[in-house]
C-alpha cells in the first residue's frame, strides 16, 4: 500500500536505488537556475561565514527543494494522531469498565466498621505486631 507521501517524494527528489524508499537520502534535483541563485552560488564559493542564514537556505532549496522532514509530513497528520489516541484511550476505558463489571464484589471485610472492630479485638488480645509483645 502506498502512502500519501510517495507521489510528492518522486516528483521533488531523485532517489538512489535502495532496498527501502524510507532509507534513501534526497539527492540534488536539477532545476532552472535564476540569476539570484547564480549570484548566491558565486558568493558561496567564498567563505561560508559571510553568507547569511537566508542565503544558505536559498542555496539549499535550490539544490534539494524540500527537506526530507518536509516531504514526509502530510497536512492532517496531527488530527489522525489525535483521533487514534482518543480511540485507543476510549477502547481502554471500555475494556476496563467491562472487566470491572465482571469482577467479584468487594469483600465485606473491606470497610471502616470491620477495620475498627478488628483494631478493638487486637487491643483486647493485647496484640502488638511492631514489638511482638503479647
Amino acid at each position: 500500500m502506498m502512502s500519501r507521501v510517495a507521489p510528492v517524494v518522486r516528483r521533488a527528489v531523485q532517489r538512489v536505488p535502495s532496498r527501502s524508499a524510507a532509507t534513501a537520502a534526497p539527492q540534488p534535483v536539477a532545476t532552472k537556475t535564476s540569476e539570484e541563485i547564480v549570484k548566491l552560488q558565486d558568493k558561496a564559493k567564498g567563505p561560508w561565514g559571510q553568507l547569511s542564514v537566508d542565503d544558505k537556505t536559498k542555496l539549499y532549496r535550490a539544490a534539494f527543494g524540500k527537506s526530507r522532514k518536509e516531504l514526509q509530513s502530510v497536512p492532517g497528520d496531527g488530527m489522525q494522531v489525535l483521533l487514534a489516541t482518543t480511540a485507543f484511550i476510549g477502547l481502554s476505558v471500555v475494556i476496563y469498565m467491562g472487566l470491572n463489571s465482571l469482577a467479584d464484589p468487594v469483600p465485606h471485610t473491606v470497610n471502616k466498621s470491620w477495620e475498627q472492630k478488628s483494631e478493638e479485638r487486637k487491643a483486647a488480645q493485647k496484640m502488638n505486631p511492631s514489638t511482638t509483645k503479647f
